[in-house]
Order: C-alpha cells, then structure tokens, then sequence
C-alpha cells in the first residue's frame, strides 16, 4: 500500500483496533502533519468509510458483528483514555461518526448499553460524552442526571457520592433516563446508556427495539477491558 492511500483500510475494524490503540495512535500520526494534508486524509477516509459500508449491506454481510466488534473497542479504548482533544475528535469524526452515519441510509440505529462501574465518574461526565458525540452517538447515565439534578438544586455531590445518590433515587432518575431513550428510539438516533449496577429491568426502554426492524443493541456487563460483549438479533 503506497503512502498516498496508505489510510484506507480493508476493514472498518482498523479504524478502532483495541489491541494497537489505533483511535489514539493514528489520529496523533496523522495530527502531525499539516492541515491541508490532514483535510485530504480525513475526506478520502470518509469516502472510503461509505463505499465500505455500502459493501457492507450490498453483500449482506454480517453487520451485527461487524459493529459490535467496533463499538466494544471504542468503550475498551474510552476506559483506558486519560485525556481527548481535537486530534482524537477530527479523528472519530471522520472515521466512526460517518461509518454510523451511514447507517441512517439503511434505516438502523445503533444502541450501546453497560452497567459497568467506575472508579471515577469523571470519566462518565467528561470523557465518554467527548468520546460518544464524536462519533455521532447520544450519551445516557446515571451520573449525569443525578449530578443535574442536584445542581439544579443548588448541591454538589461528590464524586464518591454520586452512585450512591442514584440508587437512592434510582426510580425517579430512571424515569427521566427512560423519557430520553424512548424519544431516542422513536427518532433513530444512535445512543450509549450507562447505569452502573443496573439489572432488572432498567434497561427495558433501551431494550424494548430489540425485536423491532432497524435496531442494533449491544449491551456489555463483563469488565470495560474484556472483549465479551452480547449482541441482540436484529431485523431489516
């Protein structure tokens, strides 16, 4: 593969390969260089990234597995970021978001969901909302509407505090996260929902597409590392 075209991999999974870092060591590679040269990159990136998901479906290939295997690595390289800046958003943005773009052409929408914990929920606050929009993606959870609901109040919770306050009011935030997802659902936008410790019936607004036509759900409740992930059958 000569330099010129040497972005353009035969595999969508390339793109977020896990296993080499790829989100963070090739957009940091292609960073580097100047931005009329990463215009050019990102733009037959995306061009390349549309005609193989068009492949895709012309093939009737197995698309489930395809985009689990991407969005298990996108989570797996979110819980091992430290810190996401504009080289990994222009990155994501000409990669993940147009491939999930794409998808929209077909009629499917793509929902991820984990009751994961965390040790710090800043990396839910602050990190995966950066991770998740920019690659077109709604972001849910707990902390989040916990930690709004009380600065609307005038409190600040800390950080430790925060899952403990959301099973506390696990009803009443469940009912404003389900309210979200549902209009989600009805409008087909691509969504991850975080509600650590959930079980039961939590995720019933998320997971109610399952047997719905143009719905992908994947839910993760192994460790944020393992490459373990359950894919729900979906119809077109």
């Amino acid at each position: 593969m000569n330099n010129e075209n040497r972005w353009l991999f035969s595999r969508i999974t390339d793109y977020t390969d896990y296993r080499t870092k790829a989100i963070y060591s090739y957009s940091e590679e292609i960073a580097r260089l100047d931005e009329d040269a990463r215009q050019v990159i990102y733009r037959e990136i995306g061009i390349h990234i549309r005609k193989m998901t068009d492949y895709y479906f012309e093939k009737n290939l197995d698309i489930c597995s395809i985009v689990g295997v991407v969005v298990n690595d996108l989570y797996r390289t979110m819980n091992m970021a430290t810190a996401f800046t504009w080289v990994q958003s222009d990155y994501l943005n000409a990669t993940m978001k147009v491939f999930f773009e794409q998808f929209k052409k077909y009629g499917i929408s793509v929902h991820f969901g984990t009751n994961n914990e965390y040790s710090n929920p800043q990396v839910v606050l602050k990190l995966f909302p950066a991770f998740f929009d920019a690659c077109g993606f709604r972001q849910y959870d707990a902390y989040t509407a916990i930690n709004s609901l009380a600065l609307m109040g005038g409190v600040q919770i800390p950080d430790d505090e925060l899952l403990p306050a959301f099973l506390e009011y696990k009803t009443e935030i469940l009912k404003i996260i389900n309210s979200a997802v549902t209009k989600s659902n009805v409008q087909k936008e691509n969504y991850a929902l975080i509600l650590p410790r959930g079980g039961g019936n939590d995720f019933d607004s998320m997971l109610s597409t399952i047997d719905e036509r143009g719905y992908l759900n994947y839910f993760k409740n192994t460790d944020a590392d393992s490459s373990q992930l359950m894919t729900f059958p979906f119809s077109r």
